[in-house]
């Protein structure tokens, strides 16, 4: 198993919370960690696969600063964390913990050593389960290892909680301090986002990945993930509800399945207000309901503002995106929502998503060229380290043997000029490629992070 995981870039220096747990508060927390402490693992994995180069996008692996190095194959170690859920063993931790493991070892609290397989894995929700599998395991922990899972939509921002892991192989430690936010979405790289993470101040570091984050109860509310180089004290958790859906699908279904709604939405902006007939920009606005979905079911129409699920409200599109992979497949949701200025309710009930029927998306592609194309959010500049100022368009994907292949271009590339044209949006770009020179092309792109001058030319016909 590699030692160059996932993160969202880290910070090597631990940060404690800059105020003190209340007094009252002190034994009881010793009293958490003594009665359920137990139910954190510490995990060894190994592999004898390709050694990855640093990330491109700028985020450090997880279990430490590396520097880039040529790709290679190499016995690897990592450490990371995990939380028991079931006597029989199962375990929660981080996909990125134990992605491309070929052996993984299980440490408990008091010392005892069983090796495991992977149950199950969600790259998408950095998710994964794992069951012990050792002849020497008795398939029966007593009741002290198993953790108790509690609901994290009942959590409130202000609230102490502890983070238990092995940052730095560290086992058993454990640190304070309190929600700082919650339904926070954060970008891994240019494809990749986690949405309505739990964030916290309380100390998150390498080895901390995939150990539970416990409220005062002494229940686990949330599965730490990633930490943040570039601010300190800034950590990020899955909420525990997710990894129930997660437990609840592999358990009947032997895999995860994929809820949803069947609609395209945004967030609203203030200019939107007078329109939806709303005074606060909460909720997220549906922007297309496609057919034959739970949502085209249910009733829901464009223009309609969902403003909560359940009674939880919906404060931009990562929580609901988050909020629907909650909710288990055939389960009904009671939803609240603004239409043509009045509140309704609507009932739907999740779905599978049907792989045959097509969800909007903002990826455009010029076919005669073979680029697929999406627009530059700020979220992406700061996710590929451009300047805020940066015009240009995200190469998504290409397509084999297409002109776009021809000419240099490749996946992630952020074209910015494309023959003597500076590039600015996506609609502009295929403007500029239907009516180019198909013989004589250029292009500046920025990759990784220098730019590079790509030119072709067609020899036969130019």
């Amino acid at each position: 198993m590699r030692d160059i995981m996932f993160a969202l870039g880290i910070s090597l220096l631990g940060v404690s919370s800059s105020y003190a747990i209340p007094y009252h508060s002190q034994l009881s927390i010793a009293d958490i960690v003594e009665n359920h402490g137990s139910s954190v693992v510490n995990i060894v994995v190994r592999s004898r696969s390709k050694v990855l180069e640093g990330s491109r996008y700028g985020f450090h692996p997880f279990f430490g600063m590396i520097q880039k190095r040529p790709t290679m194959t190499s016995p690897t170690k990592g450490e990371g964390s995990g939380v028991i859920f079931d006597k029989s063993g199962l375990i929660v931790t981080n996909s990125h913990v134990i992605d491309q493991a070929d052996e993984i070892l299980i440490i408990l609290s008091d010392g005892r050593k069983y090796l495991a397989i992977i149950k199950s894995q969600d790259k998408s929700q950095d998710l994964a389960i794992l069951q012990i599998k050792d002849n020497e395991f008795k398939k029966n922990l007593s009741k002290k290892y198993v953790a108790n899972l509690g609901d994290s939509s009942k959590l409130r921002v202000g609230e102490w909680v502890l983070a238990i892991g092995s940052p730095f192989s560290l086992e058993k430690t454990v640190t304070a301090g309190i929600v700082s936010a919650k339904g926070r979405s954060i970008r891994v790289d240019a494809n990749t986002r986690f949405n309505n993470l739990i964030q916290t101040d309380a100390s998150i570091n390498p080895g901390n990945s995939g150990g539970p984050l416990m409220n005062l109860k002494g229940e686990v509310i949330a599965i730490n993930t990633a930490v943040n180089r570039n601010g300190q004290g800034l950590g990020f958790a899955i909420p525990i509800n997710l990894v129930k859906r997660m437990i609840h699908d592999v358990s009947i279904f032997g895999e995860v399945k994929k809820s949803w709604l069947g609609v395209s939405v945004s967030n609203i902006s203030q200019d939107m207000l007078p329109y939806l007939g709303l005074s606060s920009p909460n909720g997220v606005v549906i922007e297309k309901v496609v057919k034959n979905t739970p949502a085209d079911k249910a009733g829901f129409k464009s223009g309609d503002v969902i403003l909560s699920i359940n009674g939880s409200p919906i404060e931009n599109v990562s929580i609901l995106v988050s909020k629907i992979q909650e909710i288990a497949i055939g389960d009904k949701a009671l939803f609240e929502v603004v239409r043509q200025s009045k509140k309704i309710k609507i009932e739907a009930t999740m779905a599978e998503k049907n792989k045959k029927v097509a969800m909007v998306n903002d990826s455009k592609t010029n076919n005669s060229f073979g680029l697929y194309l999406k627009k530059i959010t700020d979220d992406m500049r700061k996710a590929l380290s451009l300047s805020p100022h940066t015009q240009g368009v995200f190469i998504e994907s290409i397509k084999k043997k297409s002109l776009a292949a021809q000419l240099g271009l490749k996946k992630n590339d952020v074209l910015i000029q494309f023959n003597r044209d500076k590039v600015s949006s996506v609609k502009q770009l295929n403007y500029l490629l239907k009516n180019s020179n198909k013989n004589k092309l250029l292009a500046i792109v920025i990759r990784d992070g220098y730019l590079s001058y790509l030119e072709y030319t067609n020899e036969l016909n130019s």
